[in-house]
C-alpha cells in the first residue's frame, strides 16, 4: 500500500472528490460489466447539483464515510448506514487502484461498524467487485437486482459478512 495514504472521516469539503472518484470508479472500472446505460445513471456527470446533494449527506451523517487522501487528494471513499447495517460504497478511482485503498477503506469503515456495535455488514455489491469483497471475508448470499435512484434495475450480487466471531 501507498506509504502516504491517510484514511479519515469525510468532510464538506471532500463531495467534489468522492463524487469524482466514484464517477470514476464507475465509467472505467464497473464499466467494463455494466452497459453505457446503466453507468450513466449510476454515476451522472459531477456538477454544482450533485455536488451539493453529497454536502448535504455528509452533514446529514446517516451515511458515515471515510475518505482515501493521497497527497492532500481524496482518491476513493467507503460509507455505512448504522442504522441499516448497509455497507454503502467502497469506491476507488480508476487510476488510485490497485493499491490497497480499496482494503484499506474497507478495513476502516467495517472497524468503524464493530465500534458502534454492528454484528455485520450487508451490501448489494456491483458485480466487478465480488471477488474484492470475498477476499475480504464477504460472502455471497445471491444474485440479483438493485433498485438505482432513477428507478432504472442493475445487476448485483446480494454479500454479507458478519463483523463479529459466532460464540
Amino acid at each position: 500500500m501507498n506509504h502516504h495514504l491517510h484514511i479519515r472521516r469525510a468532510l464538506m469539503d471532500d463531495a467534489a472528490d468522492i463524487l469524482a472518484a466514484h464517477h470514476s470508479a464507475v465509467h472505467t472500472t464497473a464499466g467494463r460489466h455494466y452497459p453505457p446505460a446503466i453507468t450513466a445513471q449510476w454515476s451522472r456527470t459531477v456538477d454544482a447539483e450533485r455536488i451539493n446533494q453529497m454536502r448535504e449527506v455528509i452533514a446529514a451523517g446517516r451515511e458515515l464515510i471515510h475518505v482515501a487522501v493521497i497527497a492532500g487528494r481524496v482518491r476513493g471513499f467507503g460509507s455505512f448506514d448504522a442504522s441499516t447495517n448497509d455497507l454503502i460504497a467502497i469506491y476507488v478511482h480508476a487510476d488510485a487502484g490497485r493499491m490497497g485503498m480499496g482494503a484499506a477503506l474497507l478495513a476502516a469503515v467495517e472497524q468503524h461498524a464493530r465500534d458502534l456495535g454492528l454484528r455485520f455488514l450487508a451490501m448489494d455489491a456491483s458485480v466487478n467487485a465480488e471477488a474484492f469483497y470475498r477476499k475480504h471475508g464477504y460472502r455471497t448470499l445471491a444474485r440479483g437486482m438493485h433498485r438505482m435512484a432513477s428507478g432504472e434495475d442493475m445487476a448485483c450480487v446480494k454479500m454479507r459478512k458478519d463483523l463479529v466471531e459466532a460464540g
